[in-house]
């Protein structure tokens, strides 16, 4: 049996309340989408507001972990944090840098750590309760990681690789340590279409079970106008079929000072749509960008009370 195989959860048992990925996503972090709380979840907030879509954007953070291959298609230097606030008390810090432009290999290193209370699963449940005695399951996770890559053809084919440490400690269950890995290759024709594939968690989870995914992202551009990316995620192993996680975001310029962004997400895994909405500033060396998410139905948090809101600050060197 795959070893893969063995670790899958059957399809009647909860999913994990956390299913982090490289979610973090550049140096220092640029974090950052997939179905459960995963790598999409570990984005700035330029990204959150449109969509969560972080696969081919060459000017994005979440690339680091989740599309390092992208990285390298444009020569640049980025620091970006990020706070955010969501449903379940979260409370998520990020942290993220890049150097695509030092030499012909392109760096980024990313860090999340989040905390949170999450629905407690019947399995984190210990054998025996006093009555009265609170079933809540206070969450902290740190996550840190990075990816290289380099290009070839002026910058038009990049091949690159991440890295994640997470560490996840709970007040039911034992503390989880684990590494996950991804790979990536990515495209650019011209200043107006970036395209990438990627895999990620492509290491045996052991005791741990992290869902092996692969994804494409493509994105149309005007630059310094208007954006558009469709990401597509496919989840190998959550469930007892492969499930989809779909994410479109559009991103439209103001005389170059101003953004607004929109996006939509299709959850397969938790059978859940999302919408999201963002704003920008930008000027010369920086950028401050809010982003919201809110849960329309399905197994997702949903309505306004249980909405996702994020705050970046982005620094170009």
């Amino acid at each position: 049996m795959h070893v893969r195989n063995a670790l899958r959860p059957s399809p009647d048992s909860s999913r994990p309340a956390f299913a982090i990925h490289s979610k973090v996503g550049a140096v220092l972090l640029g974090l950052l989408a997939s179905g459960g709380a995963a790598a999409s979840d570990a984005i700035m907030a330029d990204a959150l507001g449109q969509g969560g879509v972080t696969l081919a954007d060459p000017d994005g953070l979440g690339i680091v972990t989740r599309a390092p291959a992208v990285m390298s298609l444009r020569a640049r230097y980025d620091l970006a944090g990020s706070a955010r606030i969501g449903p379940y008390t979260e409370r998520t810090v990020q942290a993220a840098a890049l150097d695509s432009r030092t030499g012909p290999v392109a760096l980024g290193l990313a860090y999340l750590r989040r905390g949170n209370t999450p629905p407690t699963r019947e399995d984190d449940l210990p054998g025996w309760q006093e009555p009265g005695a609170s079933t809540t399951n206070p969450t902290t996770e740190m996550v840190a990681g990075g990816g290289i890559s380099g290009a070839w053809f002026q910058r038009s084919l990049g091949v690159g690789l991440s890295g994640v440490y997470v560490g996840e400690t709970t007040e039911l269950t034992e503390p989880v340590h684990r590494v996950e890995m991804g790979a990536s290759v990515a495209g650019r024709v011209g200043e107006s279409f970036v395209w990438s594939a990627m895999g990620e968690n492509l290491l045996p989870g052991g005791a741990h079970f992290t869902p092996l995914r692969t994804g494409v992202g493509l994105r149309l551009m005007a630059p310094e106008v208007l954006g558009f990316e469709l990401d597509g995620v496919l989840d190998l192993e959550s469930a007892d079929r492969p499930a989809a996680i779909l994410r479109a975001g559009l991103d439209g310029r103001i005389q170059q000072k101003a953004c607004v962004r929109g996006g939509f997400v299709y959850d397969g895994v938790n059978a859940g749509t999302e919408a999201t909405l963002g704003l920008g500033v930008s000027g010369a060396t920086g950028q401050l960008d809010y982003g919201i998410k809110v849960g329309l139905g399905g197994g997702v948090p949903s309505g306004l009370m249980k909405s996702t809101h994020a705050v970046s600050v982005r620094f170009r060197l």
